[in-house]
């Protein structure tokens, strides 16, 4: 048995966190979503099913942002991140080389949306092509 694809999210305002989950899944049906406080709790899963996409705010208790993305891209590097910041990081971000997309807070639903699909399109054609 196969597992479904996953998007993990991980954000630290809990109802930032549940709308994202909410959205995404009614959204992106594909998918399993995966919803915590804390990043460093889904590394493991990286492990144990394929992930699609991680969204990921910087504020997080543990690892930063920045920091969980670059043990997410230790452990798989094809994973798209994409990077959620109420602090203007754009610059930090966007130079990161773990991070495929930035999105600086407060952000529009369809500007998460474009880059979330873009980032699994992109995703989608790396594991075809290898």
């Amino acid at each position: 048995m196969t597992l479904t694809p996953a998007i993990l999210i991980a954000e630290d305002d809990p109802r930032l966190l549940v709308a994202l989950r909410c959205l995404l899944r009614a959204k992106l049906c594909d998918y399993a979503i995966i919803a915590t406080i804390c990043g460093e709790e889904m590394l493991p899963i990286l492990e144990s099913r394929p992930v699609a996409l991680v969204i990921t705010d910087y504020g997080l208790p543990g690892l930063n942002g920045l920091e969980f993305a670059a043990e997410i891209k230790a452990r798989s590097p094809q994973t798209p991140v994409i990077l959620i910041s109420g602090e203007s990081l754009a610059d930090e971000g966007q130079a990161s080389p773990s991070i495929d997309g930035f999105l600086q807070k407060p952000f529009s639903i369809e500007h998460l949306l474009s880059l979330a699909q873009s980032a699994l399109e992109r995703s989608k054609a790396h594991k075809q092509a290898a």
